[in-house]
């Protein structure tokens, strides 16, 4: 009964995060109001950036599936060799890995935020917000993914990777900053902005 009860608890806490997720998602960038009460919607960033559910969707898709099928086979490979066993090997843990990173990312819009407004405001630029948000997420999701993703791609839960976790860190890191920042959510950005572009004619 206990143990039912501490998954019941989990899985509404994940729920509650995710929900709290999408409205992040949603309001971040969208609106906001100076002294005169009028709403000023930033012109280039706007247009890159989800504007409802479905957008939101379409953008953790888009960034989730990009980053997962790069990533995980990279840092596999740092860990293994590179070859094409290995490659083809970790494309069966993809899947898992791909559900394990849009909890984890769900999870970690709410301290990200935090981290983010400690270093920006309102009054920063689109690519300095963009920049800094993506770093804050990606601190704290390559974090976790460190020993979770080692847990999934071995299959089996072991503490051993805790004595070299902070080897091993600072790589994953590296390598999820440069995926998500010049790969994955520029592509999705430009999904976004072509999509509102089109809606607009």
């Amino acid at each position: 009964y206990k143990m039912f009860s501490g998954i019941g608890f989990l899985l509404e806490r994940t729920m509650s995060s995710f929900f709290d997720a999408i409205k992040n998602l949603l309001t971040a960038y969208h609106i906001d109001k100076s002294s005169t009460g009028k709403i000023i919607e930033p012109k280039k960033g706007y247009m890159q950036l989800p504007h409802n559910v479905h957008e939101t969707m379409i953008f953790m898709g888009i960034v989730s599936i990009i980053s997962v099928n790069i990533i995980a086979p990279l840092i596999s490979m740092f860990e293994t060799s590179f070859s094409w066993h290995n490659y083809l090997m970790t494309l069966s843990i993809i899947p898992f890995m791909w559900m394990a990173v849009i909890i984890i990312v769900l999870l970690a819009q709410k301290p990200a935020t935090v981290l983010k407004n400690q270093f920006v405001d309102k009054h920063d630029s689109f690519g300095a917000q963009i920049t800094v948000n993506i770093l804050c997420n990606v601190i704290i999701i390559s974090a976790i993914m460190t020993i979770i993703g080692t847990w999934i791609g071995q299959r089996q839960i072991s503490f051993a990777h805790f004595y070299t976790y902070f080897n091993n860190w600072p790589r994953n890191f590296g390598i999820v900053f440069a995926v998500e920042a010049l790969i994955a959510q520029p592509i999705a950005r430009k999904v976004l902005l072509f999509k509102h572009i089109h809606l607009a004619n």
